[in-house]
């Protein structure tokens, strides 16, 4: 009979993935890519080191723009990679709204943003927001 209780007491303690993303504690490694996307944050004397110099950077620059011929991705800009954030099934959603939420105003100060439904899942929202890295910029 105590054999019963055991084996009953052990699958009670087993987490499913629902019960993850219920549980209010932060992922460890959260605050370090926290810190990362604000330390990506653009400021007003590196915008000045990607300026164009003379009239033909700057025709070059709106010939690629046109064409769609972008040189870098945005990762490339602001420095996290897609490779650091971490898979969404291991985030809570509190988690994934914590990144995301990061991750926006930083794109507000590379004058960019992303405009996303309000009624849109936590976990399509983490997964754009970290796909958007790979996309081609300037």
């Amino acid at each position: 009979m105590s054999s019963e209780i055991k084996e009953f007491h052990f699958c009670s303690d087993i987490q499913t993935n629902a019960m993850m993303k219920n549980k209010k504690t932060t992922h460890p490694y959260i605050p370090y890519l926290l810190k990362d996307i604000a330390a990506a944050h653009r400021n007003a004397k590196e915008a000045k080191l990607h300026e164009p110099k003379t009239i033909e950077e700057e025709l070059e620059e709106s010939e690629r723009y046109v064409f769609n011929e972008r040189e870098h991705t945005l990762g490339y800009y602001c420095g996290p990679k897609t490779d650091d954030f971490p898979p969404a099934e291991q985030l809570s959603d509190g988690d994934m709204k914590k990144v995301c939420k990061a991750f926006n105003t930083m794109l507000i100060t590379w004058n960019m943003s992303v405009d996303l439904p309000k009624n849109l899942p936590v976990l399509f929202a983490y997964r754009l927001t970290v796909g958007s890295q790979t996309l081609k910029v300037k």
